[in-house]
């Protein structure tokens, strides 16, 4: 593996762990507003400061396993053929993509 096709999978995988780590609150205060009964919660603050109150701020962390490793992956993938291809339409050149070679990739 040649060391930029190793950074690119390195940078993914935190992209996806960090993008993870700040939706996956969002993600389960919408599922606990799709899943509560009418008027338990008046809106999405509402909800969020209620869990947090009851069960403690990491509740909003609960299933975070699945979604990170996943997410990781996904996005360890992403980059790393992002980047081979550039590489591959580049063809050596060392200079930026251009616009129409960027959207090829």
């Amino acid at each position: 593996m040649k060391s930029e096709t190793g950074r690119a999978l390195v940078a993914g995988t935190c992209s996806g762990v960090a993008s993870t780590l700040v939706v996956h609150p969002l993600d389960t205060v919408r599922t606990r507003l799709q899943t509560a009964s009418a008027g338990e919660f008046a809106s999405a603050w509402h909800c969020a400061t209620a869990t947090i109150r009851a069960e403690g701020a990491l509740s909003l962390y609960r299933g975070l396993a699945g979604p990170l490793a996943a997410q990781g992956a996904y996005k360890a993938v992403l980059f790393g053929v992002y980047g081979a291809a550039g590489r591959a339409v580049r063809r050596g050149r060392d200079a930026p993509l251009s616009l129409a070679e960027t959207f090829a990739c």
